[in-house]
């Protein structure tokens, strides 16, 4: 059993020392009592009240517990308040936000089930182009560029990117469309302009160091 392991290089785990943020926000939630991560035949659980105290953090390893049976791949059990249950359960599952729920772009990754209902994992229709003129890939990584809609009307969030099923819209107001689809690598998104001028003109889409443009602004 691992945690906290990346496949970032040796400087940035001993200067940083990452850790995921969903791990994080469990650990860190006031609603949150406790967290257990279980695998193979070991598991830990880890209280949520001490995850600020680098001296408990220190001794996790004492916490690691043998269990009877093999719990298969990664299993992680949350202890935590009714009400934090509820509003789970109504993200996932509310009519009304259905297009906004966390689980929405996992498909092909993830089986979530709520209550014993499959939850929608397929990705939002707003984040895909309504008239797609180009479809190809970025380092192995499916790319669609088009029109946001049949007359080209400008949107906020013309590009989205689906990061191993995490949903991530780009705020660029542009009358194209694009989605990228990551499930290989990792990739980075940043603004291209000139030095001499804080006009954002495009965006670059760069996975493992390789660089394309997703969209130019018109």
């Amino acid at each position: 059993m691992k945690l906290g392991e990346s496949g970032w290089d040796q400087l940035v785990e001993e200067e940083e020392q990452p850790l995921g943020l969903g791990i994080h926000s469990l650990l860190a939630h006031d609603e949150v009592e406790s967290v257990t991560f279980s695998s193979n035949l070991l598991s830990l659980t880890l209280d949520a009240r001490l995850w600020w105290d680098w001296q408990y953090a220190a001794g996790w390893r004492e916490n690691i517990r043998t269990i009877c049976f093999p719990a298969p791949g990664m299993n992680i059990g949350v202890m935590c308040s009714k009400a934090l249950t509820d509003q789970l359960v109504k993200a996932l599952t509310d009519a009304w936000l259905i297009y906004r729920s966390p689980a929405r772009g996992y498909y092909g990754l993830l089986s979530i089930t709520t209550n014993d209902t499959v939850d929608n994992t397929t990705v939002p229709d707003a984040a895909t182009p309504s008239g797609p003129l180009i479809e190809t890939s970025c380092q192995n990584n499916r790319l669609v560029i088009g029109l946001y809609g049949k007359e080209g009307y400008a949107t906020q969030n013309g590009i989205w990117v689906n990061f191993y099923g995490q949903m991530i819209p780009v705020g660029q107001y542009s009358r194209f469309q694009a989605y990228l689809e990551v499930r290989q690598g990792r990739v980075m998104m940043k603004w291209s302009g000139s030095a001499s001028s804080d006009r954002k003109s495009g965006v670059v889409c760069s996975v493992d160091g390789t660089s394309s443009i997703l969209s130019k602004s018109l």
